[in-house]
């Protein structure tokens, strides 16, 4: 089937935002549940870096995270059933004005052990040794997938979230904005 990284597109006239403001961030990477311990909406500031861009795509320019409209929220509700949360966030524009659309934090829950370290060359965290720092070119082995699994973090690297190929063709599809999906191919853990 093949597997795609999440990634986001600015595209022209696209606002970026900033990092967002998440307390225990880290938790996201090892698929640690927080919607329920979620007291306000995440933070998402425009940059002021780029202040002529002020439109909202369907996934935000600028973050580490993934931060999505509800157009995207819905068409992934939509094709996929394993564990998603959906943390509300709160865009504010150059202005300092919240921002009416709904976003959301796209959180996969699911960690998937599928990466062929061995094939992919992966280089392990000095500091975190069950974290992986890089790796030469990213190989999966795509049977250790559950089969009904679109969207997911890889264990050992959790920064990354990845996608099944009808799943991003799905999305593609639907005309969703600033989504961009990296083959694994000559992925080393930059871009």
């Amino acid at each position: 089937m093949g597997y795609f990284l999440w990634r986001s597109d600015r595209g022209e006239e696209f606002c970026v935002i900033e990092e967002p403001d998440i307390s225990k961030s880290w938790e996201l990477t090892k698929g640690i549940p927080r919607l329920e311990t979620l007291s306000s909406p995440i933070a998402c500031k425009m940059n002021p870096a780029f202040r002529k861009d002020v439109r909202l795509s369907d996934n935000l320019y600028g973050s580490s995270v993934p931060v999505i409209s509800r157009r995207t929220r819905e068409a992934l509700e939509a094709s996929t059933t394993n564990r998603v949360e959906f943390l509300p966030a709160r865009i504010t524009n150059h202005k300092r004005r919240a921002e009416p659309e709904e976003y959301f934090v796209l959180h996969p829950l699911d960690m998937v052990e599928c990466i062929d370290t061995e094939a992919s060359g992966v280089e392990w965290n000095r500091i975190s040794p069950d974290r992986i720092s890089r790796c030469r070119t990213l190989v999966l082995r795509e049977d250790a997938v559950p089969a009904d699994f679109k969207i997911f973090r890889l264990a050992h690297w959790g920064s990354n979230i990845m996608v099944r190929q009808d799943l991003a063709e799905a999305l593609q599809a639907a005309g969703l904005t600033g989504l961009s999906f990296r083959p694994t191919q000559g992925f080393t853990g930059i871009g």
